[in-house]
């Protein structure tokens, strides 16, 4: 008897805020990716983002212009 595999794809959808850590104030427009995504995206002007990933364990990589 052979036993059929079964694949499903998950997603997660991972929302967050990006500040600054001494002054506590929001990073606006920072880059989000996800290190074995093809997937990025951009925190708003309040520094909030939401990126959706498929790929686990994931691992966030944040960048910002002057960091």
């Amino acid at each position: 008897m052979s036993v059929p595999y079964c694949f499903s794809q998950t997603s997660i959808k991972i929302a967050g805020k990006v500040i600054d850590q001494q002054s506590g104030q929001p990073l606006a427009y920072a880059h989000i990716g996800c290190e074995k995504c093809l997937t990025g995206t951009a925190a708003n002007e309040e520094g909030i983002f939401e990126i959706t990933v498929t790929n686990f364990p994931v691992k966030l990589l944040f960048s910002y212009v002057g960091y």
